[in-house]
């Protein structure tokens, strides 16, 4: 089998594994429970920190492309980048509203996805959860989160109520759903919305 036909497999498999995602995806909406609950494995991960995951590696997905993906596929999805950065064994590729971070781990082998960030309306899921969606979403279609982060905008010097309307309008929390040690897909929230979903595997 050529290099060719081993990519065409590749991918194959990975729109079938997608797939049956959305079916199990509809199924569970049917019968009126979370999507794709699955039960929290507990693990650590590379930086010796124990996690739970709870989201499979199909999920760490967002506007069609996942981490591992190459640089060939993105293009596929996504079309050519407004705008490339170049760096030793990196490319980060930028489009309106995204940024794409690839890595080329060793020579002679492709730069593949390893970080994606995207605040473009409507960039969503395999499981349909969107940019622009209320945060009450996550809970209904990935369940309770496996971290929770908050960034909390604090101005001490300005009087008490200017304050907690900058905390209203600034404050972030970000929901992390790990698919296993290196796999990361997370939402950042403000003010009740998603503003940007990110999909992270880490080195």
């Amino acid at each position: 089998m050529n290099q060719k036909e081993v990519s065409m497999m590749y991918f194959a498999n990975r729109r079938i594994r997608r797939g049956l995602v959305l079916g199990c995806l509809l199924l569970s909406f049917a019968a009126g429970q979370p999507a794709l609950a699955r039960d929290p494995e507990i693990m650590s991960n590379l930086g010796a920190i124990t996690i739970s995951c709870s989201i499979y590696p199909g999920q760490a997905a967002v506007a069609g492309v996942a981490t591992g993906d190459t640089m060939g596929r993105v293009e596929e999805v996504l079309g050519a980048p407004q705008s490339v950065k170049y760096g030793r064994a990196t490319r980060e590729y930028h489009y309106p509203s995204r940024t794409l971070l690839f890595i080329q781990y060793m020579a002679d082998t492709p730069y593949v996805l390893t970080d994606m960030k995207t605040s473009k309306w409507g960039d969503a899921t395999p499981d349909g959860v969107q940019v622009g969606m209320g945060e009450t979403v996550l809970n209904d279609v990935y369940g309770q989160a496996d971290s929770v982060w908050t960034r909390q905008y604090d101005s001490p010097k300005i009087p008490a109520e200017e304050n907690a309307k900058n905390h209203a309008r600034l404050d972030e929390t970000i929901y992390e759903y790990h698919a296993n040690k290196t796999t990361t897909l997370a939402f950042r929230v403000t003010r009740g919305v998603i503003r940007e979903i990110h999909i992270h595997q880490a080195e």
